[in-house]
Parts: C-alpha cells; structure tokens; sequence
C-alpha cells in the first residue's frame, strides 16, 4: 500500500535517497577508521549520512538536475568542464584518503 500524496507532503520533491546510497558506506568506514563503535557509531552515522546526503541533494542532484531538463545540449561546453572537474576532484579525494591511510 502506498501514498504518493503523503511522500511529495513529506518530502516536498526532495529526493535524498540517491546521496544516502552514495555515501552511506564512505560515511561507515570514516566513523569505524576513527574509531567509534557501537550504538553511538550507528547514531554518528545515520546523522552524518543525512546531512552529507541533503546537501548533495541540494550543492549538486538538483541543480544538475535542473540545467539537464532545461538546456542539456545547448551547454555541451559546460558538461564538459563539468566532467572534467569532477574526474579531478576524485583524484584529489583519492589522494588524501591514500595519505591519510598512510598516516
């Protein structure tokens, strides 16, 4: 039994559960890597994982979201730059985690 209606109240079409898969694990590792364990790891994470997916719900999902529905072949330049920045600021996460683990 579902109720779209009562879903788009709640929620008002914001839709978290994409950043929630994305970072759930990378979230889990970090909070066991520093230590916690535990009821209070869990509450650590559920939090973190939270606020970590709402704001790519809001920084990134629905903007780029928005400019695909609007203008995904008129900006090729932009999607371009787009990709690009984000292969390097993987590069860049990479790098501090390897550092980091080096540590």
């Amino acid at each position: 039994i579902s109720n779209p209606q009562l879903s788009d109240n709640l929620i008002k079409r914001n839709d978290i559960s994409y950043g929630v898969y994305i970072y759930h694990m990378p979230v889990v590792n970090f909070i066991m890597f520093i230590g916690y364990e535990g009821g209070n790891a869990l509450a650590l994470v559920l939090i973190s994982t939270i606020i970590i997916a709402v704001l790519s719900w809001f920084v990134v999902e629905r903007p780029i979201l928005r400019v695909k529905r609007n203008q995904l072949r008129k900006n090729y330049w932009f999607w371009r730059f787009f990709f690009i920045t984000s292969i390097i600021i993987g590069v860049i996460f990479l790098k501090i985690l390897v550092f980091v683990n080096e540590l």
